[in-house]
């Protein structure tokens, strides 16, 4: 089998995020969401031109030093940040699909299982073959595990083996950039419950849930909702 990197890229980025069991209440076993976004030709090649490997900076985007200066002593950079162009965070991200998990797991599962759930989607339409696409991701074990192409951990190999299965069937090439969960399009997407909507009657967008410290960043939150059209594979 063959797959081609010389593929079309597609002007719509996806972006997946998955929410750990009992977040909510002791019962709830979590969920997860996949957005999508339109934009430019200009801006897709800024995506494709930058590296997909973090980047290192010494301090926090408020100033504040990590948790292994406090003595200051030796200021080497270890906090990573995306090196993918920021205007795409402020691009109008539409929800295509979430929903919430039967059994609860550990996050970097359910983490993968949701990325997975994009490339099962695209592979399930036949005008979505034959392209690349960028899906973004905040979890760096997945990140990392699915653009090797495989994982030492048996439980999250077998979700990057059936996302190969999936890209090499429909000939898509997907890139899994790493990004901070603070600008994680899908993050308000992945708290939705069946029957919610992703915006309030009065159009207004979803209150920030306060999963975060105050003051961090709030991307995601303002999505639409999307035509749920989007198939998804329930697990």
């Amino acid at each position: 089998m063959t797959l081609e990197f010389s593929l079309k890229a597609t002007t719509t980025l996806f972006a997946s995020d998955a929410q750990g069991p009992g977040e909510i209440d002791f019962d709830d076993h979590g969920g997860f969401g996949i957005v999508a976004a339109d934009i430019s030709e200009a801006q897709l090649l800024q995506c494709w031109s930058s590296s997909f490997v973090p980047g290192k900076a010494v301090v926090k985007l408020d100033g504040s030093l990590g948790k292994k200066f406090g003595d200051r002593t030796n200021l080497i950079p270890t906090i990573p940040f995306t090196r993918l162009p920021r205007s795409i965070f402020d691009a109008d991200w539409t929800v295509l699909a979430y929903g919430r998990w039967k059994i609860s797991d550990h996050i970097t599962l359910v983490e993968g299982r949701a990325h997975l759930k994009i490339l099962q989607g695209l592979a399930s339409q036949g005008d979505t073959h034959d392209t690349r696409i960028i899906a973004l991701e905040d979890n760096f074990a997945v990140a990392a595990s699915m653009s090797k192409g495989r994982s030492p951990a048996p439980a999250l190999n077998c979700i990057v083996r059936r996302r190969a299965a999936s890209s090499l069937a429909a000939n898509i090439v997907a890139a899994v950039p790493w990004i901070e969960t603070s600008v994680m399009p899908a993050d308000a997407a992945s708290r939705l419950k069946h029957g919610d909507t992703a915006g309030a009657p009065d159009g207004s967008s979803l209150p920030r849930p306060d999963h975060r410290p105050a003051g961090a960043a709030d991307h995601g939150a303002e999505v639409s909702k999307g035509a749920a059209a989007f198939p998804v594979v329930h697990h």
